[in-house]
């Protein structure tokens, strides 16, 4: 049936009405389906939502608007209450509308000026006066520019500025845009229109919707759009728990677990967590090199400290024969082989 070709939102609390209610006022331009103006009495519904599509329904009322040559005024809140708190607990709403039987136009931004409403809770402004030619830097209420022109400043007194698309400076967009998708808006052109250009000749921007794995931070934005990620410095990206003192194991590229090496007062433990030489192995010691003694390795005439067994034992197992034994924790002249205690073990081929 109509269309709206302008919507104008304006926000003014009630803190002079302690006890009324806060209204929403929006100013707008109906036209037919040919683009003559509308006249007359129409029914709209106005609705809140928290997204450009879809999202959650927060508030709703229709009003029967009426039209003085296309030109409309109503203030929302005058058929269901308002609470203007709603703006300071989302960070973008969205006011859908919809003319009698139409379906709901594509919604409308509620911008930086709405927001201002949720202001009313910092306290109550004493009641004072000011010419309007005083205020500076502000416009004044009830203003719209004509039919397919922008606002691109306000002067001194308090009226828009208002340009054709394509006459002003730039630096303005339009509203109710975006690039299709796998683009990325790059700028804005004169006629307020963003610039799009494919994801791939983006390198200054990212595509929505991605992240890194945990423990992982942005260090770029690659050609294309896509995130650049990689650990955290310093260990932070790290995952993973330990003991103090116990050396780590990397269990994968990015975690950490326990291995058997402990270090404790200058002295390296291999599965054991309280070395107590500079080198403590508790287990097997199996070598496929060589073992080197006092500087010297083993040779066709050797000698090495045993307990426990026989050094006969201890030199077969070297794949040598013992030919003396010299004992060393207790006094004796005996040079067997087989003599108990800890002894010298010499052994040859």
């Amino acid at each position: 049936m109509v269309r709206i070709l302008f919507v104008a939102l304006l926000i003014i609390p009630a803190y002079s009405w302690a006890e009324a209610p806060n209204f929403l006022p929006v100013q707008g331009y109906l036209t037919a389906k040919g683009g003559d103006a509308v006249d007359g009495e129409v029914d709209v519904r106005f609705t809140i939502y928290t997204g450009p599509q879809g999202g959650i329904q927060l508030w709703q009322e229709t009003q029967t608007v009426t039209a003085d040559r296309g030109i409309f005024h109503v203030l929302l809140g005058m058929a269901e209450p308002l609470d203007l708190a709603i703006f300071g607990d989302y960070d973008g709403l969205w006011l859908g509308i919809k003319i009698g039987d139409d379906t709901e136009m594509q919604r409308v931004f509620l911008g930086t000026v709405p927001y201002a409403a949720y202001a009313e809770s910092c306290g109550t402004i004493p009641v004072h006066e000011h010419d309007v030619l005083d205020v500076k830097n502000a416009a004044k209420a009830g203003q719209l520019c004509p039919a397919n022109s922008i606002a691109t400043g306000i002067d001194a007194n308090g009226n828009l500025i208002c340009a054709e698309p394509g006459t002003q400076s730039g630096g303005f967009a339009l509203s109710g845009q975006w690039c299709p998708a796998n683009h990325l808006m790059s700028g804005i052109d004169s006629n307020g229109y963003p610039i799009c250009v494919p994801a791939n000749q983006g390198g200054n921007f990212a595509l929505a919707g991605q992240s890194c794995y945990n423990n992982q931070v942005v260090t770029g934005i690659d050609g294309s759009g896509n995130l650049q990620c990689d650990a955290v410095s310093g260990g932070g990206g790290i995952s993973g728990s330990g003991y103090s003192k116990r050396m780590a194991l990397w269990k994968s590229a990015n975690e950490l677990e326990d291995s058997i090496i402990t270090e404790s007062s200058s002295k390296i433990g291999i599965n054991n967590t309280s070395p107590a030489q500079t080198l403590d192995v508790k287990g097997n010691l199996k070598v496929s090199g060589e073992i080197h003694w006092g500087g010297n390795k083993f040779t066709s005439s050797s000698c090495l400290v045993v307990g426990g067994s026989s050094c006969s034992s201890a030199c077969s197992a070297h794949g040598m024969s013992c030919s003396k034994a010299y004992s060393i924790d207790k006094p004796t002249t005996s040079t067997s082989c087989s003599q108990s205690g800890f002894k010298f073990c010499c052994c040859t081929d």
